[in-house]
């Protein structure tokens, strides 16, 4: 049940399921710029990353550069979620609409912190491995460094998450 609402969920992430099967041009047309304006915005990420790693590591301050990489990603993770974390958590419409349904309130509350912590892996992906590769390139890592990125990368969007469901809890509450 939580991965098939979970994929569910995971539909409506960037308004992807209405822009598949709408039959309005304009609204297809808005959506092909949209994302083009994205993938234009994550290169720019892409390269403000990878310089900012570059800069640290030519200045001898490597050992930064990985730190400053998580917080970064995290204090970045946090303000996204502050804003998007109570729309997707207390969405009424869909709640009343899950809720007729033969599913548990644990279940549905599960899939929607589950496909708010995919969204934020996605978005720390887009910020981590650019600068990754860069600290790769520069300094030549052993393995052992991809594993504990790959462990931090899959842990980063934790904290973030649970703070700022913690405060949009809290903000909603008041």
């Amino acid at each position: 049940e939580i991965l098939l609402l979970t994929g569910l969920g995971m539909r409506s992430f960037l308004n992807l399921n209405s822009v598949l099967h709408t039959r309005d041009p304009k609204r297809k047309r808005r959506a092909v710029l949209l994302a083009l304006t994205g993938v234009i915005l994550t290169l720019f990420v892409f390269a403000y990353v990878g310089a900012y790693i570059y800069a640290l590591c030519s200045f001898g301050l490597e050992k930064l550069a990985l730190p400053w990489l998580f917080l970064l990603t995290s204090l970045l993770l946090f303000a996204v979620g502050l804003f998007r974390t109570a729309g997707v958590l207390f969405a009424p419409k869909g709640f009343v609409i899950l809720c007729s349904l033969p599913l548990r309130e644990g279940t549905v509350a599960l899939s929607r912190l589950l496909c708010c912590y995919l969204e934020d892996l996605l978005l720390s992906l887009a910020v981590l491995l650019p600068g990754i590769a860069v600290y790769g390139w520069l300094l030549h890592p052993g393995a052992g460094l991809y594993l504990r990125f790959l462990l931090c990368a899959l842990l980063t969007p934790l904290l973030p998450l649970s703070a700022s469901a913690l405060f949009s809890t809290l903000i909603k509450r008041l």
